[in-house]
């Protein structure tokens, strides 16, 4: 699965964004843990193999508050996903 269509991501994004953030703060839990922790949360349901393709793909960044998208190649920076305010303006 890729995120090449954009209404796809955009779709998405909460459900990245939440795994990404769960990730950020519990850097040790794997797909599954996280899984289990939105679940216990009462949170949006998203299955484990998503959950492990936003974590290959995604990562939130604490400092900068913003979720981004992981470069394949190393002489590429990583690039920030707008966020649906950013992109109205």
């Amino acid at each position: 699965m890729s995120h090449k269509d954009c209404e796809t991501f955009w779709r998405e994004v909460d459900k990245i964004t939440l795994v990404c953030k769960l990730k950020c703060e519990k850097p040790k839990l794997g797909h599954v843990k996280i899984i289990k922790e939105i679940k216990r949360q009462d949170k949006i349901w998203v299955p484990a193999s998503k959950a492990r393709f936003y974590l290959e793909n995604y990562f939130w960044d604490k400092k900068e508050q913003a979720l981004y998208r992981l470069s394949i190649k190393a002489d590429v920076a990583h690039r920030r996903c707008v966020t649906k305010d950013e992109l109205e303006q």
